[in-house]
């Protein structure tokens, strides 16, 4: 079971953190904006705010729930008030992220899990890291992902989506041991084929994973093409 302190998006994000440099592994750097955003998505899933249907979300919560983040999305959907495509929100949300990345290290450093250091560039510029403090709290969510993917016992829900957000930002190197990186993509992508959560949830995810895929393929394919 998940720690309840925490987050999807907060484990996400402690996971693709480097636990000496203070700084996001370079694998989901490219897909920060959209994985955070798929992340917020999924949770509002998790918890029923949302429903989908041919690849649209076409319920949504009105009302403020108190998460900062949560709230984010609620004024972003509030503002349009219409039925649209994943792939539009993904956009919307992605807007967020810069806000999103900071309210979750404040999260984490409040709970131990990183530290916040200044540095400094040729003794003029200063700049923030977050390194890992508390390495007890980032291994235990290694541990879980881990016993969940590769042990005999039945995945939650919570980290079928963790795993499926693993999966798609590439951190399988990060996250798992190097000799069972391959291994452990393989195993991601089978659990999508065996519909290892129920057949409703399940279709709900494998949707807006697709949705952010594309998402970051698009923003991969643009940023080099104006390079």
């Amino acid at each position: 079971m998940a720690d309840d302190t925490l987050s999807i998006s907060e484990e996400l994000l402690l996971l693709a953190m480097d636990d000496e440099k203070g700084k996001l592994v370079s694998p989901f750097m490219g897909g920060l904006a959209y994985t955070q955003a798929g992340a917020v998505l999924f949770e509002l899933i998790l918890m029923g705010k949302i429903e989908i249907e041919d690849d649209k979300i076409v319920t949504w919560p009105v009302q403020p729930m108190g998460d900062p983040i949560f709230d984010m999305a609620i004024a972003r959907f509030a503002k349009k008030n219409a039925v649209k495509k994943l792939g539009y929100w993904i956009g919307r949300l992605s807007k967020d992220s810069r806000k999103i990345k900071q309210i979750l290290i404040e999260k984490l450093i409040s709970l131990g899990a990183l530290r916040k250091e200044e540095r400094q560039f040729l003794w003029t510029f200063k700049y923030n890291r977050y390194p890992t403090d508390d390495s007890r709290i980032e291994d235990r969510i290694r541990m879980r992902v881990f016993e969940g993917l590769f042990g005999e016992g039945t995945i939650d829900s919570r980290d079928y989506v963790l795993l499926t957000l693993i999966g798609t930002a590439k951190l399988e190197k990060v996250v798992f041991p190097e000799d069972q990186a391959k291994e452990a993509k393989k195993l991601i992508a089978d659990l999508k084929r065996d519909d290892a959560i129920g057949s409703a949830i399940s279709s709900a995810i494998v949707r807006l994973e697709a949705a952010m895929t594309a998402a970051i393929v698009a923003s991969v394919a643009a940023s080099a093409a104006g390079s």
